[in-house]
């Protein structure tokens, strides 16, 4: 049986805060202008979403009025 796993995740983040890879890739898939929020962390891919949760602590200290904690579960 798969175990659920809960892993807390920005549901909006400013790609402004991003680093300039990750966000031309970001841009460039969505078609987003800077500064953008992304506000539906579903439709991101999973290697979107992996970078997201590796970088969510460091990215609400840099700005956490621009996220809103969500629960995602996998």
């Amino acid at each position: 049986m798969k175990k659920l796993t809960a892993i807390m995740v920005p549901q909006m983040v400013n790609i402004s805060l991003l680093n300039y890879k990750f966000r031309a890739h970001l841009k460039r898939d969505f078609n987003l202008k800077a500064p953008s929020l992304i506000t539906d962390f579903n439709k991101l891919t999973i290697e979107y979403k992996s970078y997201f949760t590796k970088t969510y602590f460091s990215l609400q200290q840099l700005n956490p009025f621009n996220l809103i904690n969500s629960f995602l579960i996998f």
